[in-house]
């Protein structure tokens, strides 16, 4: 591997490890804040679905957020380990 694919490999390992661990701390703030634009363009306003909508969209931020980190990490360990093995 050139240290031009290198550069590459930790500028993706960046960049996803920092979405992700973004929306793992923010996922609150923008779960509530997608939650409350979706049921202003739904028009239905009930306090059982406004629940039930917070909580999706905030688990959905958590699992893309853990998933984009676990993928950084992954490709962090990845890339430091054929470094290794190229020496």
């Amino acid at each position: 591997m050139t240290s031009e694919d290198m550069r590459k490999m930790v500028g993706v390992t960046f960049t996803s490890s920092s979405i992700g661990m973004f929306l793992l701390f923010f996922s609150v703030h923008l779960g509530t804040y997608f939650s409350k634009n979706w049921l202003a363009n739904v028009g239905q306003y009930n306090i059982l679905y406004e629940s039930i909508v917070i909580t999706s969209f905030i688990n959905m931020f958590l699992i893309l957020g853990g998933a984009l980190l676990l993928f950084g990490l992954f490709l962090a360990g990845m890339s430091y380990f054929h470094s290794i093995r190229q020496m």
